[in-house]
């Protein structure tokens, strides 16, 4: 066997075809297990990835990559290697040149550069790519027109200010209940959240259980954070090469965490990963001078063992203990608290399973949203029996819909909203059922179940769902402000992310 010298036609078709079925076998397997906006996934790329929970990634390497690696090897064994070899046998003293095979080079290589071209373009269309590169290139004033200054905004706070716990559910949904409550399973997988539904303040976009409609922007957690604590959506301008150049997290904005911190109150965002994931870290430290405990916290004060790991860092059973502890210490002080949290146990892909939940149901998903719900159910229970509570509001709010494809392929006909509940608000309304919202509209509305006032009762871009007045959705239509909200904001640029530069 002699190699003589690389063949660079053969080559670069090997460079083609592996990309060509990269991008084939990578879209085929996002489109099946994840439910994720192109907004998200640019976002990603701008930001650290440490924190990130590597179930995801391990299955991209096993599923696409390896898959890609071997059907390459295979196509490019069987037809030629890059390198050129000379087999030769000798039959009956004859030379007898045995390999490589005959065919076409040139033709091999433009017909894999073809497919390659085909396949990058396929991915980008189904993937939605293509769609927000052309929404990048027109400019809307949407949010210029809409978006109302929230510093500029006279609030009132009530002489005793009121305590606030925000629990961010992840991924919940009202998608979960049975359909005759407002969901679409066949079998209630969140009983008691129905219950509480029923008796306390559920916003909803239909006349029984429901939530707010997504817009571009607030689909991933910390986009739906930035949505729910400041009004407005997550852009990222494509131009820039990482966010982490500047100096604060959407320094233009102006948050809840802000002007509670204005008003003394003592703040803690609690959570059970990596705070610096997706820069939740930089936006809590940049907007309300939070005190933060995460998966290092928990490590730190010695909750959990150096070691300890599982899911995203330590689950929501622990989350929920530690939470009571933190809150206890909050409300043992003369001064007013807003404790912030966000559970993890409900994150695609299928959820994690703790030891304590029960398992009624055939896929994991399934009884995690149970048992998920039994924890905020308890959670909400031990809030109630304590001596703050009668000074205390309490919202239990998805952060987005979910993004686990396969748990919700068979949702048709059927709008998916993210969940809410407000519990022992300082006001109340009858317009609580066939409203079209966002979570946006949490901001505003946060503050008024606090019993302040807002003068004209808008903030940035979100309407207290307390009032009288329009949401944004519901002035203009869900496709109108989708439409909008997905293309480039020069005002949101230069007002938000260049403010510090």
């Amino acid at each position: 066997m002699k190699k003589n010298k690389i063949n660079y036609k053969l080559l670069g078709a090997t460079i083609f075809l592996f990309i060509a079925l990269l991008f084939s076998l990578t879209t085929k397997w996002a489109l099946k297990n994840f439910d994720f906006t192109v907004e998200e996934l640019i976002f990603h790329l701008k930001v650290p990835m440490k924190g990130a929970n590597l179930v995801v990634l391990f299955d991209f390497l096993r599923k696409c990559l390896l898959k890609t690696f071997i059907y390459v090897f295979i196509i490019t064994f069987i037809l030629k290697n890059p390198f050129e070899w000379e087999l030769n046998v000798k039959i009956k003293n004859k030379i007898i040149n045995v390999y490589p095979l005959n065919y076409n080079e040139t033709i091999y290589f433009i017909f894999t550069l073809i497919l390659m071209i085909f396949s990058v373009f396929s991915a980008f269309n189904k993937i939605g790519i293509t769609a927000y590169f052309n929404d990048q290139i027109s400019k809307s004033t949407f949010i210029e027109d809409n978006y109302v200054e929230p510093k500029e905004v006279n609030l009132v706070f009530p002489e005793k200010k009121k305590n606030l716990i925000y629990v961010f559910v992840e991924s919940l949904e009202p998608t979960y209940l049975s359909k005759n409550v407002g969901g679409y399973q066949e079998v209630n997988l969140m009983p008691r959240l129905t219950e509480l539904s029923n008796k306390y303040i559920n916003f909803s976009n239909t006349s029984i259980i429901g939530g707010a409609l997504t817009v571009p922007g607030v689909t991933w957690t910390i986009g739906a954070i930035v949505s729910e604590t400041a009004g407005i959506p997550l852009k990222i301008p494509i131009e820039e090469n990482s966010y982490g150049e500047y100096k604060t997290f959407l320094p233009g904005a102006y948050t809840l965490g802000e002007i509670l911190n204005k008003e003394g109150y003592n703040q803690l965002f609690m959570m059970g990963s990596d705070a610096i994931f997706g820069g939740r870290k930089s936006y809590l430290e940049s907007h309300g001078n939070y005190q933060i405990f995460d998966y290092y916290t928990a490590k730190e004060r010695g909750r959990i063992e150096n070691d300890y790991y599982v899911w995203w860092g330590f689950e929501d059973n622990k989350l929920f203990e530690y939470a009571k502890e933190e809150i206890t210490n909050l409300a043992s002080t003369n001064e007013p608290f807003n404790f912030t949290m966000l559970t993890v146990d409900t994150h695609f892909p299928g959820g994690y399973l703790s030891s304590e939940c029960e398992t009624l149901f055939d896929d994991n998903l399934s009884n995690v949203a149970y048992c998920t719900d039994k924890k905020i159910n308890e959670f909400v229970n031990w809030i109630q029996n304590q001596p703050f509570y009668e000074n205390t509001t309490i919202v239990i709010a998805g952060d987005h819909t979910s993004m686990d494809a396969n748990f919700f392929s068979d949702v048709t006909d059927y709008e998916r909203t993210t969940y809410n509940l407000f519990i022992n608000s300082s006001v109340s309304t009858d317009n609580l059922k066939n409203r079209y919202f966002t979570t946006m509209d949490y901001f505003p509305t946060t503050l008024a179940s606090l019993g302040v006032q807002i003068d004209g009762n808008k903030l940035a871009l979100g309407t207290n769902l307390f009032s009288n007045e329009e949401t944004l959705v519901e002035k203009y239509g869900i496709d109108y402000v989708r439409k909008e909200l997905a293309k480039r904001s020069n005002f949101y640029n230069k007002k938000f992310i260049y403010n510090d530069k």
